[in-house]
């Protein structure tokens, strides 16, 4: 069955919260224009008023029990069906207005939850099961968030949404939760893992269940879409500021990346003389496009000379 990075599952019994659900999140380094204070961030749910009240209602619950998985009495492994909630309620957004996308990147959902909890997890106790599983289902929603804007939505809400996609990457380009977890490490060490899980050798057989599900080549091409967005720079800009914030983003993230050896893992995966003819066109055609987004601001002659 092919993998579908839109797919997931509802977790039944969530309940409604009170107020904005950035309440209860711990402190992270703040940035002058993440600064607000309650009000004002309640004030941005009624700048997207066409987001369903009850995708409303159910994103606010989502989120405040993000927020306690950053506790340390948090049960990490309820993570991934918090995360497929969010997949749930993005799956469920207007193609033309993208308005759950657009409030979730108000929220800062990547910066100041996504990847934090990326790096507790990354960091903590879980089993490698239980952490590849929370981390699939970050990886997803992450995805969706950074995805390049589709030419179906509304050409008015695309500089909103520029904007936010710059936001994301730029949290990619930080330390992540602590000082011994940077953002992309947890990321780029799940690729790893599911590097060697594809070249350890195991036959069809062995390779079904619950481990080929998370580090299977579904999981890769979830990965692989990851570093793709990443380094994805529009053709066209709306902006003439974000163009140029996002080209001098662009070198830090490819920076980032081989600090982490991604690049290493990247070329490992595609080493050996069969690799090729024994992946899917899906896999083939994003790592396609991650090298050529890698070096889309090299020049011809530097990459020849290199």
């Amino acid at each position: 069955e092919s993998w579908d990075w839109k797919s997931g599952r509802a977790r039944s019994g969530a309940k409604k919260v009170e107020g904005h659900p950035r309440k209860g999140s711990m402190e992270e380094e703040s940035r002058p224009e993440e600064e607000a204070d309650a009000n004002a961030r309640v004030r941005k749910i009624d700048e997207l008023d066409c987001v369903p009240k009850s995708l409303l209602g159910t994103l606010t619950a989502v989120l405040s029990d993000l927020a306690e998985m950053r506790k340390p009495s948090a049960n990490l492994s309820d993570a991934s069906f918090i995360c497929q909630d969010l997949v749930n309620a993005l799956k469920r957004d207007s193609r033309e207005t993208l308005s759950v996308r657009r409030l979730l990147g108000k929220w800062r959902v990547v910066r100041r939850d996504l990847v934090p909890l990326a790096c507790i997890v990354h960091n903590s106790n879980l089993s490698d099961f239980d952490k590849d599983k929370v981390l699939f289902e970050i990886t997803k929603v992450v995805v969706w968030l950074l995805m390049p804007i589709d030419f179906e939505c509304d050409v008015w809400i695309k500089p909103s949404l520029e904007k936010q996609i710059l936001e994301c990457k730029e949290a990619f380009s930080s330390s992540g939760s602590s000082n011994t977890c940077t953002a992309l490490e947890p990321f780029v060490s799940y690729f790893q893992s599911c590097v060697e899980f594809r070249l350890s050798g195991l036959d069809a057989t062995e390779r079904q269940g619950n481990s080929a599900a998370l580090k299977g080549d579904n999981a890769l091409e979830l990965l692989l879409t990851l570093f793709r967005n990443l380094l994805h720079l529009p053709v066209v800009w709306k902006d003439t500021e974000q163009r140029m914030r996002g080209i001098s983003l662009h070198p830090s993230l490819v920076s980032a990346l081989q600090q982490v050896d991604f690049f290493q893992s990247f070329i490992v995966l595609f080493s050996g003389s069969d690799a090729v003819e024994m992946m899917s066109n899906g896999m083939i055609s994003l790592a396609v496009q991650t090298l050529a987004m890698t070096f889309r601001l090299v020049e011809p002659g530097e990459l020849a000379a290199a």
